[in-house]
């Protein structure tokens, strides 16, 4: 099998956890495998590749969607999502990624960009619980489906919020790779995986 390259999408005021989640759980999948299956990469949504997360924590990403990184699954982390759903270059390259091929995701309030990006246009979805009327409200075609840790559609994977990204991220391992390796990989992180 060949290694599956990750990009986990970041952007100023997006949430730790959406983005620092998934990107262990593919770092750890990737380790469990050899050759190593997972390949994850940060991505910024701003050339300069700098991001200011929720809570002050400053990162420097090693992409940014400038650079149009080689990817096969696109993760879009959520947290405080008003100026990136604005953000015309980024919605621009989910959209063309998304048309490419490319497996696309989205954590918590993820899904309100993935759906300003044109991604998301119908079928179940689900975000973090206090924003699911919200989306529901913006977005009339979508059905916003409430008791989900994570759900997939015929456009992209969206989950619940904060942690069930990382629920959603095991089960990106499972499907690209084996449940074994989802399983193993759940166990190193010592996470009790609800799926």
């Amino acid at each position: 099998m060949t290694t599956q390259k990750i990009g986990i999408v970041a952007f100023n005021q997006a949430e730790v956890l959406d983005v620092m989640g998934p990107f262990e759980v593919f770092s750890v999948a990737g380790r469990l495998s050899t050759p190593a299956k997972f390949q994850v990469s940060l991505i910024a949504d701003n050339e300069t590749k700098a991001v200011n997360l929720r809570h002050n924590l400053n990162i420097q990403t090693n992409y940014s969607i400038f650079e149009n990184p080689e990817v096969d699954l696109i993760v879009v982390a959520g947290g405080l999502t008003q100026d990136a759903e604005k953000n015309r270059d980024l919605l621009s390259w989910l959209k063309l990624s998304h048309e490419s091929g490319k497996v696309i995701a989205s954590i918590c309030t993820g899904a309100f960009i993935l759906a300003e990006a044109g991604i998301l246009t119908s079928g179940d979805v689900t975000t973090h619980w206090e924003d699911q009327e919200e989306l529901s409200r913006r977005f009339p075609n979508l059905q916003v489906i409430s008791d989900k840790r994570w759900i997939r559609n015929s456009h992209a994977f969206t989950s619940g919020g904060i942690s069930a990204g990382i629920d959603l991220s095991l089960h990106l391992v499972e499907i690209l790779s084996s449940r074994d390796h989802a399983i193993k990989t759940a166990k190193q992180m010592e996470y009790r995986w609800e799926e």
